[in-house]
């Protein structure tokens, strides 16, 4: 047996290991039988098998005990019937320490405020190896039983022993181990604080190799004379890095990004990189991605190159195979579009790429730097359309006939995938793919009124337009 406790729902990775309970601390044996010496199912004789022993730790003020409960295990000589005393009931269900362990450790705490890692030091001296982190999982009983098992404060004192009083200060805590306030006490540094945030943002401006380190900003607040120490100014250069970073990560970012979206809101872009056979040679292409973030339908077209000139040609296909121009773009923050990211959403967007945005009517959106999850559907269809498209590697005599190809395969999709199961899912019917173009083309009437043959000029335009838009 150990002396290891913790509760039965509660293993963390870092939890100590069980210890024998030590053999120096006097036993107390209690034996429970069922009180029958005759089998209850037939009236045989009962005649003894074996035992189970369980122990547990138990405090006597002053000293340790370890109660041996002793079950034997009765079977009938008649009908062979099973039979044995149950065990009594514990404040922690499943758990070891007895109901005056659980007591001294909460008094101990609560009453006497001896913090759980004094009360492991003390239980060390007798022999008996009890942690910090396993005290603190004593202590969370009474929360389970008050607001799990939704138990009486009567009906806890009874079972755990301690005063209703006790119980109470515990529950107003609200934490498994309160931590106590520290006040607020002035420093040698407030009155500099100010000076001293100040140049810190000068210096954040700079160079890295032009900034003053944090001993020349000491060395200069000693000059305009102040008397703490060099810990001081650091401990508040690092707290006013972690300020300015959580408000540059927070600024201008929007409550939360829509999960769900209107039909006909959004789409969604992104470039990937894969390879296929062009003419007998293996060529590395840089693939194009733009989705409906309603209805799902996704166009994948691929180029030798990211540059403008193939990025306007992905949204030309795109339009037109999807039959209209939704709201807004979602995109990253990628070179041809975004030629400054600065604080927050700030953008500083590239010309030619808003030009394109301007003569379709759409507004772009950018993500934030390293979040890919606010475009997470194209995201998800680059990692779906690897195995769907690209694996075998597709082979083809030229760049346009593999887009062709890629074309048919992505209007074939959407009619293999079931839509309007879901909520923020396009129902695409017996028309298959073209009822997503159809309830597109419905719900941009809008655009279609400010720029009334939008689309007439989207079928009309030829693949040369783009190229216009970068002149």
């Amino acid at each position: 047996m150990t002396a290891k406790l913790r509760l039965p729902d509660e293993e963390g990775k870092d939890q100590p290991k069980r210890r024998p309970i030590p053999d120096h601390i006097p036993r107390q044996e209690i034996e429970l039988t069922t009180g029958d010496e005759d089998c209850a199912r037939c009236g045989g004789t009962l005649r003894r098998l074996g035992e189970d022993v369980t122990e547990e730790p138990e405090y006597v003020p002053g000293r340790f005990i370890v109660n041996r409960i002793v079950r034997p295990r009765l079977a009938c000589s008649g009908c062979e019937a099973f039979t044995q005393a149950s065990l009594p009931s514990r404040p922690i269900e499943r758990g070891r320490p007895g109901p005056g362990l659980l007591a001294h450790v909460l008094v101990s705490k609560y009453a006497d405020h001896l913090p759980l890692y004094r009360q492991s030091r003390i239980f060390e001296r007798d022999g008996l190896d009890l942690d910090r982190s396993t005290l603190a999982g004593l202590l969370n009983v009474i929360r389970r039983m008050a607001l799990r098992e939704k138990l009486p404060i009567r009906e806890i004192a009874r079972r755990t022993g301690l005063s209703r009083n006790t119980i109470k200060k515990y529950l107003r805590a609200g934490t498994i181990e309160p931590k106590f306030n520290v006040p607020a006490r002035s420093s040698k540094l407030d009155p500099y604080a100010e000076k001293l945030a100040a140049w810190l943002k000068t210096e954040a401006a700079k160079s890295r190799k032009q900034r003053r380190t944090l001993k020349q900003l000491h060395g200069d607040l000693v000059a305009l004379g102040y008397t703490g120490s060099y810990n001081r100014v650091a401990a508040f250069a690092r707290k006013w890095r972690v300020e300015r970073q959580r408000e540059q990560h927070t600024t201008g970012r929007g409550i939360f990004v829509p999960l769900s979206f209107r039909p006909g809101e959004a789409f969604q872009f992104d470039w990937s990189e894969d390879y296929a056979v062009l003419g007998g040679e293996r060529t590395k292409l840089q693939v194009a991605h733009i989705k409906l973030s309603h209805s799902r339908a996704f166009l994948v077209r691929a180029y030798l190159l990211q540059t403008h000139e193939m990025l306007f040609d992905a949204h030309w296909h795109g339009f037109c195979v999807f039959g209209g121009v939704p709201e807004r773009g979602i995109y990253d923050n990628m070179k041809t579009a975004v030629d400054r990211v600065g604080r927050g959403k700030e953008r500083q967007v590239n010309m030619r790429f808003l030009a394109m945005a301007n003569h379709y009517v759409f507004e772009p959106e950018f993500c934030n730097p390293a979040a890919g999850w606010e475009k997470g559907q194209v995201e998800k269809n680059v990692q779906d359309a690897r195995p769907r498209l690209w694996n075998p590697m597709p082979n083809f005599p030229d760049l346009a006939s593999l887009n062709a190809w890629l074309e048919r395969r992505c209007m074939e999709f959407w009619r293999e995938t079931p839509r309007g199961q879901h909520r923020g899912c396009l129902g695409l019917g017996a028309s298959g793919a073209h009822a997503a173009a159809t309830c597109l083309r419905r719900l941009c009437r809008a655009e279609q009124a400010r720029v009334p043959d939008l689309l007439d000029q989207l079928r009309a335009q030829s693949l040369q337009r783009p190229r216009l838009l970068c002149q």
